[in-house]
């Protein structure tokens, strides 16, 4: 979608795949991880040619609702040899702020803050939490990381389970992951 907003890359065969290498070139040559948003299919796969390019982002912007549907891209992305992210997010309602553009929704509501906070962490991705300033809850961010820092993940991004894309149930969303010995994590949330 980024790239098909500027008519020089619609219109000109290569100019998006060089716009993309130079961006790639630029964060290797000084050591920076590249995150790509809203890529397509044909962009994951440029990705696996582009070590700087770490991470591509697999949900919607948190401002329009549904951030947490990351189930089937994450598929592609980690097939890829990349990491899924999801959507900065809110640990708070932020004083109900009004984000020009996007209505408000269930997304933006305390209840949903530990749905988001999970699957940014099992995305394997980065976690963004983007509430305004004096607005974080910290009791539902810092169990999130250890003492050191350093962010919880599986050793797998969560993605849909397999099966669920052979006998799609309508509405149904079960992702899993996998880590090193046994352990079982359940989580259930009801999301419209």
């Amino acid at each position: 979608q980024n790239y098909n907003c500027v008519p020089h890359f619609v219109h000109n065969a290569g100019a998006a795949t060089k716009w993309q290498q130079g961006m790639a070139s630029a964060g290797a040559s000084l050591a920076l991880p590249i995150q790509w948003c809203y890529a397509a299919p044909t962009d994951v796969l440029a990705s696996t040619e582009m070590r700087a390019v770490t991470n591509l982002r697999v949900s919607t912007d948190f401002c329009y609702g549904r951030s947490w549907d990351i189930g089937i891209s994450s598929l592609i992305v980690w097939a890829a040899g990349a990491a899924p992210s999801k959507d900065t997010l809110w640990s708070t309602t932020n004083g109900r702020y009004e984000v020009p553009g996007c209505n408000w929704t269930p997304d933006h509501e305390s209840p949903a803050v530990p749905l988001h906070i999970m699957l940014a962490l099992m995305s394997t991705g980065p976690v963004g939490i983007s509430d305004m300033i004096g607005h974080v809850n910290a009791s539902v961010v810092i169990p999130a990381i250890t003492k050191t820092g350093v962010l919880l993940k599986p050793s797998k991004p969560v993605t849909t389970i397999e099966s669920l894309l052979l006998k799609p149930e309508a509405g149904t969303q079960i992702l899993g992951t996998f880590g090193v010995g046994p352990s079982w994590y359940f989580v259930s949330f009801l999301v419209d």
